[in-house]
């Protein structure tokens, strides 16, 4: 399995992988792609980072303003076919030093992560809606929006959605 980890620098991915040392951990939201499977919990990615004076700076040529919290991340496996596993935010950078090399100790967290500690505006009540409507109003009401979703979903309409809601998105 090839690992291809990503960082959305200068308007575009980029592959960081070659900068990218020792193990990497993460979890995903969703367990697998069962159709059991629907209840997602927030996903994480944390790794280390060959860093210089806490900017980023890749193969040493020169550094990206735009390295910071917030930056997206995104992790690929291939095995042979390509599949992205994890899409999020760095959350966190903690600098220290390895061998005298600077490093810098990662971790970013997905989308649901910050979309489940912050409320969602809450919708009006509304009749007669497919799964897909639904989780449209949702994604347009949540405090922060995604980058970009996909739904795989029934074709069930619901005769009523948001009528016994709370603030709390899960």
């Amino acid at each position: 399995i090839t690992r291809t980890v990503y960082a959305y620098l200068g308007g575009a991915w980029v592959d960081i992988t070659e900068d990218v040392t020792g193990a990497i951990s993460g979890s995903t939201g969703i367990p697998s792609n069962r159709e059991t499977d629907r209840i997602a919990n927030p996903g994480s990615f944390s790794f280390t980072l060959l860093n210089n004076s806490g900017t980023y700076t890749p193969g040493g040529v020169s550094a990206h303003a735009d390295w910071k919290k917030g930056t997206p991340i995104k992790v690929d496996f291939s095995n042979p076919l390509t599949k992205t596993k994890f899409i999020g935010y760095v959350n966190s950078i903690n600098l220290s030093y390895e061998n005298n090399d600077k490093r810098a100790s990662v971790t970013a967290l997905d989308w649901f992560h910050y979309a489940s500690n912050l409320p969602l505006n809450i919708p009006i009540l509304q009749t007669n809606k497919r799964g897909d409507q639904i989780l449209t109003t949702i994604v347009a009401l949540s405090t922060i929006a995604p980058t970009s979703t996909s739904y795989q979903i029934g074709t069930q309409t619901f005769p009523y959605a948001f009528h016994d809601n709370t603030v709390k998105t899960t």
